[in-house]
């Protein structure tokens, strides 16, 4: 011992000086300089131990605290630091053999910080860190401008390679490429912006260009992999809003305001489409009644477009071009699948005509079968696609109803069916309601009608007869033989008139008034049953038994005539009993069927059964007669006294 300390030296290279009675020594280790405190609690010769000493290399002074263990280089050790809080001794810091280093907390039982030697690994909060950090906890950073930087390991310092989260005044901010860039942005409102230093909303994203991808990877599960999730209240409207330049709503894709279970897609303030809780899609309308409905309020645009953007001229023959399927998931019949359709096709290779068909599926025949075909002239084939020479062609396997067109209406059986038989088609009206009867419709307006007992009505509904027509104006029926006359039969004015031409039939020959006159070439033939008018001189009338006899009447300027055309008398009848008779040679007898006939005369023959009378008068008064009886000639006065009298024998004139 001296004046500057205490030495202890050995020249075996171990010295050590005894401090207490345990057995603890204070001494020198090795051949350096330093200080050993020791206790041989392990070995009276080796025990364990702390050892400070120093050393010097390469013009670096270092001080050396060292923890050994027993036999000092062959076996581990670890350095603890501890403290006492008055009461107790209490762990502080323990630096394992590995290179582990624990912090304890407060009690000095749980290691708080600790540094995995061996993984390179810090923990805060934890002693088992996943990571480089492990923090369990907070982290705060202070100041104005606090930072967080990130090193890719390329440089310590400066550099470009490292990124940094800094805490400022009123926001959060990610910054990357050595800080210049900003990544994101947390204001004091909570916005976060990507792109932006001003966010608007609680995720605002700005780009030139941008794009937000959320990606999951897992295909082995049947839950959702990815997506985005937008949460709401009851009724409030939530979903993407799409926005133009000036912030204005451009789209909004969600929930709208007001509803519940609900889809909508918005724009400019309209609603385009919907999709109600019960799978209901509607677009042009907030409430569809259907699984799909389209509605507008203007004409000429509510369509629905599908279709092919193929300008090709190689086209499959009978290739679809579009269509519209109908699938049900029932095995009965034909079995699950599609089971109707309707299809646009290519009708040639060039593209250049098409057709639309019609499938429907049978209970055996196969789903999806072709049942009708519209071609590219508007041609219609029913069930045989190839007879399309005509508009709307349908054929039947087999005879009776082909078609038949049903009234709207439950409960209603009204209806009509097209059929055929052998020799016969027809069109059957069968009534639900009330008595059956076949109407025919002309702009809405029924114009002909078959009844229950076959009788025809036109223009009428109350059929009397076989065939019954009405108008409010003159009706008639018109009778035309092609490139010759026509003929028509009409009630006029309460009349029938009969008119024959060469084009309509509306020139009038012939009527017959309310009162059964007839008249021939006057419309007012009233007063007469036959009222004949020529208008003109010359044949009037003509009545002949077609074999020999032939009676006119005829006219000149002064004259009518009245007779028989041919070499046959006339004669004349009164009670079923001739009375009167001119013969071919003009001789006229009355009471007789043969007038006498004398070579170059013309006679007037009286014949009677008892007396025979010829009154002579001059304006309605007789002026004398002549009188014939058996035996006598006479020829008297007015009262009676002879004048003249022709007789073999003398007799008094009759009384």
């Amino acid at each position: 011992m001296t004046a500057d300390g205490l030495t202890v030296d050995s020249t075996t290279g171990f010295s050590w000086l005894p401090v207490s009675t345990a057995g603890a020594k204070v001494g020198a280790i090795g051949t350096g300089t330093g200080l050993i405190i020791n206790t041989p609690s392990v070995n009276s010769s080796y025990g364990s131990g702390l050892a400070i000493d120093g050393s010097y290399a390469s013009s670096l002074s270092s001080l050396n605290i060292k923890a050994f263990g027993a036999k000092y280089n062959s076996y581990g050790s670890e350095l603890n630091l501890f403290t006492s809080d008055d009461t107790s001794l209490l762990k502080r810091q323990t630096i394992a053999s590995n290179g582990d280093i624990s912090f304890y907390e407060d009690t000095g039982t749980t290691p708080k910080f600790f540094w995995d030697a061996s993984a390179e690994r810090l923990g805060i909060g934890t002693s088992s860190p996943t990571d480089a950090l492990s923090v369990d906890g907070q982290i705060k950073l202070f100041g104005n401008d606090g930072q967080l930087k990130f090193n890719d390991g390329s440089a310590i310092k400066g550099g470009n390679n490292y990124g940094d989260i800094r805490i400022q005044t009123d926001r959060f901010r990610v910054y990357n490429e050595a800080g210049s860039n900003l990544a994101m942005n947390i204001d004091s409102s909570g916005n976060v912006g990507i792109g932006t230093t001003s966010p608007s909303k609680k995720l605002h994203i700005q780009d030139g260009q941008t794009e937000l991808l959320v990606e999951g990877t897992n295909n082995s599960v049947n839950s959702t992999v990815a997506g985005v999730s937008v949460k709401a209240p009851f009724y409030r409207k939530a979903g993407l809003t799409i926005y133009d330049e000036s912030d204005s709503e451009d789209f909004f894709i969600g929930r709208p305001y007001g509803s519940t279970n609900q889809f909508a897609i918005i724009n400019d303030g309209s609603e385009r489409m919907r999709i109600d809780s019960s799978g209901r899609v509607g677009i042009g309308t907030s409430s569809p009644s259907e699984i799909f409905e389209v509605s507008t309020a203007t004409a000429n645009t509510a369509y629905l477009k599908v279709g092919t953007i193929n300008n090709g001229s190689s086209h499959t023959v009978d290739s679809d071009i579009a269509g519209l399927e109908f699938y049900s998931g029932d095995t009965s019949g034909s079995g699950a699948g599609v089971k109707g359709s309707i299809r646009y096709k290519y009708g040639s290779s060039s593209g250049a005509t098409t057709h639309m068909t019609f499938h429907t599926a049978s209970v055996s025949g196969g789903n999806d079968v072709e049942r009708m075909r519209i071609d590219s002239s508007g041609k219609c084939g029913y069930w045989d696609v190839v007879r399309l020479a005509i508009k709307l062609h349908v054929t039947s396997a087999s005879t009776g109803n082909i078609a038949s067109f049903f009234e709207a209406g439950t409960g209603n059986t009204n209806r009509i069916y097209i059929g055929a038989d052998s020799g016969l088609s027809y069109i059957d009206a069968t009534a639900g309601v009330g008595s059956t009867a076949l109407g025919f419709k002309v702009a809405s307006t029924e114009r002909l009608r078959i009844d229950s007992a076959g009788n025809v009505g036109i223009g009428t509904t109350s059929i009397n007869n076989k065939l019954a027509l009405a108008d409010t104006a003159d009706c008639g029926i018109q009778l035309t033989k092609t490139g010759s006359i026509s003929v028509r039969v009409a009630a006029v004015g309460g009349a029938m008139a009969f008119g024959v031409d060469g084009s309509s039939g509306n020139t009038e020959r012939m009527r017959i008034d309310s009162s059964g006159n007839v008249g021939i070439g006057t419309t007012s033939p009233s007063g007469y049953r036959l009222n004949v008018s020529k208008g003109s001189t010359g044949n009037i009338a003509q009545i002949t038994d077609g074999v020999a006899n032939t009676f006119i009447i005829s006219s000149d300027a002064n004259t009518l005539y009245a007779g028989n055309a041919n070499n046959y008398p006339v004669a004349f009848v009164t009670n079923n009993t001739e009375r009167m008779r001119i013969d071919s040679s003009g001789n006229l007898g009355i009471g007789t069927s043969s007038p006498n006939s004398y070579t170059g005369q013309t006679t007037l023959n009286i014949n009677s059964a008892g007396v025979a009378r010829l009154d002579l008068d001059i304006g309605d008064t007789m002026q004398g007669y002549l009188l014939a009886e058996s035996g006598y000639t006479g020829l008297f006065t007015p009262s009676g006294s002879n004048s003249l009298r022709l007789a073999p024998t003398t007799q008094n004139a009759p009384a």
